[in-house]
């Protein structure tokens, strides 16, 4: 029987060993409610032509009552494997909701306009590749069915 407080001095390690994996991020939690039609409204914005990515920043866009587009805004891109993916358009390094990252031509780089930072969209991350940001942007869950696309927090 001595057995017993071995496995359980094991199994006491191995809990308060484990590390949150939820992504923290410095951008203030916000309401995200966005649906867009694909098919109707953005018919080129499809799987087969990754890379692209649309831009709703909270202040100027032109959305329905009730959708709700975060802190700063939101970006939609498509990424290399084909997915739908969102985040919101503040940089978490500047957290200023007024001037939200932009992105030329509907591409595959955001900068924010304050710092410069970057940040690439072709991967399922708005990961920083240019400046000290350590922060990626703050990630949406998206899901695509008969072709709308909904973006939630």
């Amino acid at each position: 029987m001595r057995l017993q407080p071995i496995i359980l001095l094991l199994l006491a390690v191995l809990l308060t060993a484990c590390k949150d994996a939820n992504i923290q991020s410095p951008v203030p939690q916000a309401a995200v409610y966005l649906d867009i039609d694909i098919a109707r409204e953005y018919p080129g914005f499809v799987p087969e032509s990754p890379c692209q990515s649309l831009s709703f920043p909270r202040y100027g866009s032109i959305v329905y009552e009730r959708d709700r587009l975060g802190y700063g805004g939101v970006v939609v891109w498509i990424d290399v494997e084909g997915h739908y993916c969102a985040a919101d358009m503040c940089c978490p390094k500047c957290l200023s909701p007024r001037q939200p990252v932009e992105v030329p031509n509907n591409g595959s780089v955001a900068t924010c306009p304050i710092c410069g930072e970057e940040f690439t969209l072709i991967t399922q991350y708005g990961m920083p590749t240019k400046g000290i940001c350590r922060d990626i942007l703050k990630p949406y869950g998206t899901n695509y069915s008969y072709g709308i696309v909904h973006i939630r927090n």
